[in-house]
C-alpha cells in the first residue's frame, strides 16, 4: 500500500498515469509466490573463481578472497524478499527507475573503491562529484520525463556511455567483468526501452518497440537489477573491506537467475502487451 501511495504521490506531482503502471497482485502472474520457492528449479550453485582468476585477481586488485565460495550472506528469507522486491519494482516505471538509481548508485561507489584500489585516486574522486553533483537521480527524471536531451537510442546517457569505457580503459576487461561493472552497459543500452515499452520517446513520432525486441532488452536487464539490488542488501556492514567486491557476489548472482528464469520472461510479455494492446 505504501508504495501503491507513493506512486500516486508521483503521479499528481510529475502529471505520470500510475493507474496502469502500479500491481499490487503479484499474483497476476506467478500465483502467491509468498508461499512457495521461488527459488525451485533454479540452480543456485553458482560457481566461484577459478584459481586462476583469483591469482588475477590478487595480482589486479590487490585483494584476498576466499579460495572456495563464501555463503550466500543473505539467508533464504532475506533472499526471496529481495527478489520479490525488484519483482514488484518491475512491474512500475517509476518504481524501477528509482530502484535503477540505487543500483546504479552501488556501482559508482564499487567502481571508485576499485579505481582507488587501483591507484586512480584523482579519477575515483572525479567521478563521485560528477555522479552526486549531477546524476544520482538521473533515471528517476527520464522516467518520469524531465530528461529529454539524453541523445538518440541506444545509450540513455552520455556520462554512463563515458564512464563504462573510462572505466574500461583504466581497470581493463578482465577486472570490469569479475566486479560486474560491465553492467553499467546494460543499465544503459536497456534503460530508454525498458522504461518505455510503447515506444523511445525521444524521437517523433515514438520509434516502436516490437515484443521481442522488449524481451532481449528486458530480461538482462531485469537480472543485473536483481544483481545489483541483492548485492547492495548483502554489502551492509561488510563495506570497506577489499574482499567485498567479491563476497556478495554470489548472493547477486543467486538473485539475478531467479529473475532472469523465474520472473523476467513472462513479466515482459505482460507490461509490453499493458502498453501496446
Amino acid at each position: 500500500m505504501k508504495k501503491f501511495l507513493s506512486c500516486v504521490v508521483v503521479a499528481i506531482l510529475f502529471n505520470v498515469a500510475c493507474g496502469d503502471e502500479t500491481t499490487n497482485n503479484i499474483s497476476n502472474y506467478y500465483g502467491d509466490l509468498d508461499t512457495i520457492d521461488i527459488e525451485q528449479g533454479v540452480d543456485i550453485d553458482v560457481p566461484w573463481f577459478t584459481k586462476v582468476e583469483q591469482t588475477k585477481i590478487k595480482a589486479e586488485l590487490s585483494v584476498e578472497i576466499p579460495p572456495t565460495k563464501p555463503p550466500l550472506n543473505l539467508d533464504k528469507t532475506e533472499r526471496k524478499e529481495v527478489i520479490l522486491d525488484v519483482k514488484n519494482t518491475l512491474s512500475d516505471r517509476v518504481e524501477t527507475a528509482k530502484k535503477v538509481d540505487k543500483s546504479l548508485q552501488n556501482m559508482v561507489r564499487l567502481a571508485t573503491f576499485t579505481l582507488r584500489k587501483k591507484g586512480y585516486y584523482e579519477e575515483a574522486t572525479r567521478i563521485e562529484q560528477e555522479y552526486s553533483e549531477r546524476y544520482s537521480n538521473y533515471t528517476f527524471s527520464h522516467a518520469i520525463g524531465a530528461v529529454q536531451d539524453i541523445g538518440d537510442h541506444p545509450p540513455m546517457w552520455e556520462w554512463l556511455d563515458k564512464l563504462e569505457k573510462d572505466l574500461r580503459a583504466l581497470l581493463g576487461d578482465f577486472v570490469m567483468q569479475v566486479t560486474r561493472l560491465e553492467d553499467l552497459k546494460v543499465f544503459n543500452y536497456a534503460i530508454p526501452i525498458v522504461l518505455h515499452p510503447d515506444g523511445d520517446i525521444r524521437t517523433e513520432p515514438p520509434t516502436l518497440i516490437t515484443k521481442l525486441d522488449y524481451k532481449q532488452h528486458f530480461v538482462p536487464f531485469a537480472g543485473a537489477l536483481g544483481y545489483w539490488t541483492a548485492w547492495g542488501v548483502c554489502t551492509g556492514a561488510t563495506w570497506g573491506l577489499g574482499a567485498v567486491i567479491f563476497i556478495c557476489s554470489p548472493v547477486g548472482m543467486v538473485a539475478e537467475r531467479v529473475v532472469e528464469t523465474r520472473i523476467a520472461p513472462d513479466l515482459s510479455d505482460k507490461i509490453w502487451e499493458r502498453y501496446n494492446d
